[in-house]
Parts: structure tokens; C-alpha cells; sequence
């Protein structure tokens, strides 16, 4: 049975685009923001990838509202969404992230499109609480397997973010500074224009600002408690997890490894997308995403 959490709400102004805008009060206090991106029929949740926030998956949002109403959290530290006072970033607070906004929401079980990050989280939302979704569209989800190779990876990532540029002149100087560095340098051009418009805020000095900001993500990749293979071994609703063929990162490799140790999960290849495959192709991936949450069958190929 789906846990029921005692939550407060408040509506926050929408940015162009979305439908309204709102936070959830955490049971420890935090809020967490949530995006209506439009649709009718039953709620799905957009869980999105480190670095990067709700709105960001617009592009993604435009196919799924087709079938969904559409809503994104923002996971603690991204988008609207607050970094925790005490700096907790372990990935099952995410995970409590999207619990709350589904709890908060209210419309029995939902259905969860998850990247990267979000995947794992709401991988681990359904094994905290069984019953919040009835199923689940996972991109890459960045669930971890035993492996020491893991810290130092997170250790890397985490040093290189750090690096990243905060502060632009504009929306549009992000855009095009952007658009040359990874991870965003494979983005479909108007994935990137979502995130630029959702993922910066504008400061006191009329330039604009990462809401991630550099060293919170690199909080993200460093937190000890992450998410591993076991902690969601437990998840028995359908499960349909994406993998890029272009990269075979980390995510990519795990992939099967997920498959195989969930009672009912299947794979579906992409052969020419990486791991920031929603954002290079946003309507393949979110069809497919669509069709499986929809309860709709179709032929899926095993990579």
C-alpha cells in the first residue's frame, strides 16, 4: 500500500509554459517544487537527471502530455527546489523528494519517467513505498552496482563539476556557451533552450545564475549513500529501462544488470543516443515512454 505522507502545499508563480507551479512541505521541512506541465489522464512524474531540473524535460513533456497530465519535481538542490541546510545529498533523499510531490499530488498511483539521477530515485521511491507507481519509464537510471571503481568515478565527477561556469550574461550567452561543453553539447537545441529558460535563475546584477549551483552538484556525485542494485531489488511493477548505444557509460553498462535483477522489467536500445538521450531525442524516447506507461505492448529489443 502507498504510504500516505502529510504534506503542506503553496503555489509559487509559473514560468512561461508551465501551468502552474507549487511546493510540497517535506516531513522534515524542506520544500519540494513541482511543474504542471499540462495534459489530461492520469499523473505521471518527471524525474529528471543531476545538474539539471524539472522544466529542463519540456521537450519530453510535449509527447507524454499527449497521453498524461504531466508533472516534474525538482529533486532537493535543482530547479525551485531548495539545497538542504545540513548539505544532504544522498540519493534517498531524492528519492523522499519524489514521494512527497506524488503524495502531495494526490492522484492515487502514477506513473514515473525517470533520467539518470531521477530513474534511480524513482526506482527507489517505488521500493520505499510500494504502491506510489504502477509503473516505470527508467533512461540510464544511475543505480550503482558493487563496484570500487564507483567512488573514484564519483570523486571525478564531482572535481569536474566543480569547474563548470555559473554565472552568464544571459539566457542566451548560457545557451550558446553551453551548447559547446559536455553533457550539453549533444542536446537538441530546443532541450537546451528549456534549460536555460527553467535551469538559471536571474540575479540582483541582471545576470543569469545555474539553480544547481556547481558545488551542490558535486555534492550530488560525491554523496556516500547512493543508490545500489539491492535497495530496489524489491520493485515488482513493469519496468522499461532506455540505454544508449552510443557512449556505454557507467548508467549504460548497469543497465542490463537492473533488468535482470527486477521480477518484470525489459530493455529497449538506442543506438544512436547517449546517456543524455531524452534531451537528444525527445520525442523517440518519450514515445516509447508513453507506450509502456500507457500499458500499450509493443516489441522491445534486449541490447
Amino acid at each position: 500500500m502507498r504510504k500516505k505522507v502529510n504534506v503542506g502545499v503553496s503555489d509559487i508563480g509559473a514560468a512561461p509554459g508551465i501551468r502552474r507551479s507549487v511546493q510540497f512541505r517535506d516531513p522534515d521541512g524542506g520544500l519540494v517544487s513541482a511543474h504542471d506541465f499540462g495534459g489530461d489522464g492520469s499523473l505521471l512524474i518527471i524525474a529528471h537527471a543531476a545538474g539539471f531540473c524539472g522544466g529542463a524535460y519540456a521537450p519530453v513533456a510535449a509527447t507524454l502530455r499527449r497521453r498524461f497530465n504531466v508533472w516534474a519535481v525538482d529533486l532537493r538542490g535543482h530547479g525551485d527546489s531548495a539545497a538542504p541546510a545540513d548539505a544532504d545529498f544522498s540519493w534517498d533523499g531524492m528519492a523522499r523528494d519524489i514521494l512527497t510531490a506524488t503524495a502531495g499530488l494526490d492522484r492515487g498511483p502514477a506513473v514515473l519517467f525517470g533520467h539518470s539521477l531521477g530513474g534511480a530515485a524513482g526506482l527507489r521511491a517505488e521500493a520505499l513505498a510500494p504502491g506510489s507507481f504502477s509503473s516505470i519509464y527508467a533512461y540510464e537510471p544511475a543505480v550503482i552496482p558493487q563496484a570500487r571503481s564507483v567512488a573514484t568515478a564519483s570523486s571525478d565527477m564531482g572535481h569536474l563539476v566543480r569547474q563548470r561556469r555559473a554565472v552568464f550574461a544571459s539566457r542566451a550567452d548560457a545557451v550558446e556557451r553551453l551548447a559547446t561543453r559536455s553533457p550539453f553539447d549533444t542536446m537538441r537545441p530546443d532541450a537546451l533552450e528549456s534549460f536555460a529558460r527553467y535551469g538559471l535563475r536571474d540575479t540582483a546584477d541582471s545576470t543569469v545564475e545555474l539553480k544547481c549551483l556547481p558545488r551542490n552538484e558535486a555534492l550530488v556525485y560525491e554523496a556516500e549513500k547512493k543508490i545500489t542494485l539491492d535497495q530496489i531489488s524489491t520493485v515488482s511493477i513493469p519496468v522499461l529501462l532506455g540505454i544508449g548505444g552510443r557512449e556505454n557509460g557507467l548508467a549504460a553498462l548497469a543497465a542490463p544488470l537492473i533488468g535482470a535483477g527486477l521480477p518484470d522489467a525489459r530493455l529497449v536500445s538506442y543506438p544512436g543516443l547517449g546517456h543524455m538521450g531524452p534531451f537528444e531525442d525527445p520525442p523517440l524516447v518519450a514515445a516509447d515512454a508513453v507506450s509502456h506507461l500507457g500499458g500499450r505492448t509493443r516489441c522491445y529489443c534486449n541490447p
